[in-house]
């Protein structure tokens, strides 16, 4: 599922990134009709994108990628909440150590960093 919704967000990028449609009065509503989209057309155009892409990658299991970022086997994993905090180096993981920083995510920049 984390897969699926990263690419309806992919698919969706131009139209939920414009102007029109942030600034539109039922922005909520419209982002989560988009980002919620089962239709057999959208899922027929995510299956056909995360095929596409399937060579550049090494795994869409988001759970299989925090041990795979503390090996280095990967260089990067699409996480959720906390599991970011998981792959940092052990050392460096206190409560006094620890500072995140959360922003808007863009084309090139995650929501999040550790």
């Amino acid at each position: 599922r984390e897969c699926y919704f990263a690419a309806v967000g992919a698919l969706n990028h131009d139209e939920l990134t414009s102007e029109a449609f942030l600034a539109d009065p039922d922005y909520k509503e419209k982002l989560e009709s988009r980002l919620n989209d089962t239709s057999p057309e959208m899922i027929d155009r995510v299956q056909d994108w995360l095929q596409g892409m399937k060579d550049n990658v090494y795994s869409f299991e988001v759970d299989s990628g925090k041990a795979d970022m503390v090996t280095g086997k990967v260089a990067g994993n699409y996480q959720w909440s906390g599991d970011a905090v998981y792959t940092r180096p052990r050392r460096m993981v206190t409560s006094s150590s620890l500072r995140c920083r959360m922003r808007r995510p863009t084309s090139t920049s995650m929501a999040g960093s550790c």
